[in-house]
């Protein structure tokens, strides 16, 4: 078949093959109502040829005046095997006004960022925990600077979640009603030669923090857990991948709780928390 001049030279299913026998310098994929389950593997093949990919926008958003004609980069909504979902920071900041909120790992870059987005809201109680008191002060400092009419509402707490002891005693004098764990150790290189570690700070910690959760009634806990934790092909993908089902187990002895599990994308040089 030729179009205009053009011949047209095989389907998508012929993509693998086409990379291979010719010289492929870019791929334009003008398919505006595929989604990204149908385009995903497709994407993947041209990447691992080193092909750069763009995507051409629909012509119905483009005459809408909802796009520009021009080429646009893959983003990743265009590969998500699902429909996007839309946070809801109306509904979120509702939930968490007037409570007493507990972040583990505050002083890292995740849990850090949790506490920016948390102190907006006006819980009733802010608690940093964290193993290192430099970067709890950091965010402390940085917190109170911002707001200063918060500080009477921030608790600074150092600890390690792998102490169960200590992880008790915060949970008794603050009584927490959500807890967003972040607090782990990230750096996936560092943990291949330091298993015993990721155990105990990954998985044991994960394992006291849903455990003080059931024992002192918090209302939710969110686990951050990674990418790395979908078949996992690392030590700290598979501690994150135990903290998972660690939660699932702990779900069914504590029914009161709330427990919850989101991934976060980390780089493999991700700093712990």
């Amino acid at each position: 078949m030729y179009i205009r001049g053009a011949r047209v030279i095989g389907s998508l299913d012929h993509l693998y093959q086409l990379l291979a026998e010719h010289a492929v310098e870019e791929v334009l994929i003008a398919l505006p109502g595929a989604s990204g389950a149908d385009i995903r593997e497709y994407v993947v093949a041209c990447r691992k040829k080193h092909v750069p990919v763009k995507v051409i926008p629909a012509m119905h958003d483009v005459l809408n005046g909802n796009n520009t004609p021009r080429l646009e980069e893959i983003s990743v909504e265009d590969l998500l095997r699902r429909p996007r979902v839309n946070i809801k920071l109306t509904e979120i900041a509702r939930y968490l006004s007037g409570k007493r909120i507990l972040v583990t790992g505050a002083g890292g870059s995740i849990g850090s960022e949790l506490c920016r987005q948390i102190i907006a809201m006006e819980p009733a109680k802010l608690i940093l925990f964290g193993h290192g008191e430099n970067s709890i002060h950091n965010i402390y400092k940085e917190l109170t600077c911002r707001k200063p009419d918060v500080a009477d509402r921030l608790h600074m707490v150092i600890g390690s979640v792998s102490d169960e002891v200590r992880m008790d005693q915060v949970f008794g004098e603050h009584m927490p009603e959500v807890v967003f764990h972040a607090a782990a150790h990230k750096h996936v290189p560092i943990m291949e030669s330091n298993i015993l570690e990721a155990v105990q700070n990954n998985v044991l910690g994960t394992g006291n923090v849903a455990n003080s959760c059931g024992r002192y009634g918090v209302q939710r806990m969110v686990l951050i857990s990674s990418d790395k934790a979908v078949q996992p092909s690392s030590i700290m993908g598979a501690t994150k991948w135990l903290c998972e089902e660690l939660l699932r187990a702990r779900a069914s002895l504590y029914p009161q709780t709330t427990y919850v599990t989101v991934r976060s994308e980390t780089s493999s040089a991700a700093a712990g928390a």
